[in-house]
């Protein structure tokens, strides 16, 4: 009886032994199934043609692969960026553009804004220290020449900076050989019309607007 009982404890620690080897196995095998997948290889940002410098290929997982992620490199060559990308990312069908007008400053507006131009007049004293990504507000000055008084409101708060051009439309380095020419501003379509009115009827002028938590 008790060399049945030790037979059985022996059965029962091969057959346990025949699963756990089985269930390694098994995850083993299924490491080796890999799949490839395009992923930057530099920062890339919105607006950007896409290079094979910029691309690379890895393989990994098939559960890690995003279902809209390129498979091929040479399909992202020439693609324009709709949106920034970080090293290692993959990069997906739907964050890239055939289309060459995607080109650029375009790319940066989100669907629901609009760039607007500010003449440098009212900020020429802040060329200096505006750069992309800060904020700041827009203040309309009108003289009412029936009341013959100078009237202020402020338009815009906390309007994002898309870009300082220079005279010539280029971006301005703040160089001694280029002034600036304009601030591009990232507003509503509300707004757009409100500075396109203001400045039919007085001057844009804009201040630097500080940090505001938990907003980009």
């Amino acid at each position: 009886m008790v060399r049945l009982r030790e037979y059985g404890h022996l059965i029962l620690a091969i057959a346990l032994s025949l699963v756990a080897g089985a269930n390694v196995y098994g995850y083993l095998a299924d490491l080796r199934l890999t799949g490839p997948v395009v992923v930057a290889s530099v920062p890339i940002e919105a607006g950007t043609v896409i290079t094979a410098a910029m691309v690379s290929t890895t393989h990994v997982h098939p559960d890690a692969i995003h279902p809209a992620a390129f498979r091929e490199r040479r399909a992202v060559m020439g693609k324009v960026a709709l949106l920034s990308m970080v090293p290692g990312e993959q990069v997906l069908v739907v964050k890239t553009s055939a289309d060459p007008a995607h080109q650029g400053l375009v790319a940066r507006v989100p669907y629901e804004l609009r760039a607007f131009y500010v003449p440098a007049r009212g900020f020429r004293g802040l060329a200096a220290v505006l750069s992309p990504g800060q904020r700041v507000d827009v203040v309309h000055v009108s003289t009412n020449l029936r009341l013959g008084a100078v009237l202020a409101a402020t338009l815009v708060r906390g309007a994002m900076v898309l870009d300082v051009r220079d005279e010539r439309g280029g971006r301005y380095t703040g160089g001694r050989d280029s002034s600036p020419g304009g601030l591009i501003l990232l507003v509503t379509p509300a707004e757009a019309e409100k500075l396109a009115l203001a400045l039919e009827t007085g001057t844009l002028f804009v201040s630097l607007a500080p940090p505001t938590p938990g907003r980009p």
